[in-house]
């Protein structure tokens, strides 16, 4: 998330100076850079049970769904913000660092969140909830540039809240394969990231010039408390009962 929030700070720069070939070429070299640890990396530990399956996928469901309303559009602001603010007067180069805190701020709030995960997970969840609705709403409103900036910043540090939380909570839920249960959750996010970003675009055609596609991302952050109530988060949540019949790992 860092390396898409620095993207964002630093393309509408590169854009002017290599047109739409930008995104390209830093794609290209940070793919490069990548792959050296990637292949350096050997001999990682196997956790879970390559054979297994995870027995059901219900209670899986709102974790995905929590996951969706604040990393998921966490994302989908990150593909908008600089288009929104460019169009209410803002430069593409200050745009940029205004929208690359939707997804660079997660960095500091992520690890918090996950110090927080065995003693208040759904207090944390709230507060990323909450934090990525109000975010939304003031990059919404007609407000100067400044506020919403913090509005942006905002955002980004209360998506990054609940991250450890729900996926820890997957884990324990599927010690069996946890792998597959992380998988899972995510997928759900990855689809609300493939339907809400280009249906945000459409509303760039609407009245408002894009205001409409973060306010309903505050509804969506905000109705997303409802979930709370169902989605296992406390460490004393049963897991499936395919872990309860063999041990997490060898």
């Amino acid at each position: 998330m860092v390396g898409a929030g620095v993207a964002l700070m630093v393309l509408p720069e590169l854009t002017n100076a290599t047109s739409w070939r930008a995104p390209y070429w830093t794609s290209l070299a940070l793919a490069l850079l990548a792959a050296v640890p990637t292949l350096a990396a050997g001999n990682l530990p196997r956790i879970g049970h390559a054979s297994e399956r995870v027995a059901g996928l219900r209670d899986l469901v709102p974790l995905g769904l929590l996951q969706a309303a604040t990393f998921g559009l966490a994302v989908v602001a990150g593909n908008w913000a600089v288009p929104l603010l460019e169009r209410h007067g803002a430069g593409a180069a200050v745009a940029g660092l205004a929208a690359g805190l939707i997804l660079s701020a997660g960095i500091v709030t992520r690890p918090a969140g996950g110090m927080l995960t065995a003693t208040r997970p759904r207090a944390v969840v709230l507060a990323g909830l909450l934090g990525v609705s109000v975010g939304a709403l003031v990059l919404a409103l007609p407000l100067p540039l400044g506020l919403q900036t913090l509005g942006a910043l905002l955002f980004g540090l209360a998506a990054g809240l609940p991250f450890a939380v729900v996926f820890a909570a997957a884990q324990r839920l599927h010690p069996e394969a946890p792998g597959t249960a992380v998988g899972v959750v995510n997928g759900v996010s990855i689809l609300l990231i493939l339907v809400a970003t280009p249906v945000a675009g459409l509303a760039f055609g609407l009245p408002g010039d894009g205001r409409l596609a973060f306010a309903g991302m505050a509804a969506l952050a905000g109705s997303a408390v409802l979930l709370l109530r169902r989605a296992p988060l406390e460490r004393d949540n049963p897991p499936s009962e395919r872990a309860k019949e063999r041990p997490p790992w060898p």
